[in-house]
């Protein structure tokens, strides 16, 4: 078990996440933006003084590149604004569009969370998420310290 315990994480993992965009490459057009933005739409609602694109970028743990490419469309279709102009260091705050579109989005994530929490208690929740953020911090330190890890010679 043990030998293909890290196999079996990663496979998981890259199902959820598949899952995941299938579903906002799904729901998106129901909201008029791209399945990339649902993220970043609810992010924003919970930031009413708005966000920078670094601090959207750090907060949704993506690329700060893929946000300046994106960002454009959702200021385009009228979701969001910059306080202050399109500057990059410019809260970006969600338009009353962007905040009806958010609403619609965050409720949709609560029917699609109590659908798949079906058959989880609380505790099971919980403890899932505790051991989830303890590993991805695991993971994240090794990603800063790759040399500190000993690997044994190859067979």
């Amino acid at each position: 078990m043990q030998e293909h315990r890290f196999a079996q994480f990663i496979l998981a993992v890259d199902r959820l996440q598949k899952c995941v965009q299938e579903l906002e490459m799904y729901y998106a057009p129901e909201f008029g933006v791209k399945g990339v933005h649902i993220l970043w739409v609810d992010m924003l609602l919970s930031y009413p003084e708005g966000l920078t694109a670094s601090e959207l970028a750090a907060k949704c743990s993506i690329n700060r590149s893929l946000v300046s490419r994106e960002i454009g469309y959702l200021r385009e279709q009228g979701y969001v604004s910059a306080v202050n102009g399109r500057g990059y260091n410019q809260p970006i705050t969600l338009t009353e569009k962007g905040k009806r579109a958010a609403q619609g989005i965050s409720e949709r994530i609560k029917e699609i969370q109590g659908a798949v929490d079906t058959g989880v208690t609380r505790e099971e929740l919980a403890t899932f998420y505790r051991v989830m953020f303890a590993l991805c911090q695991n993971f994240e330190a090794l990603t800063q310290d790759k040399g500190s890890l000993t690997v044994p010679p190859a067979n």
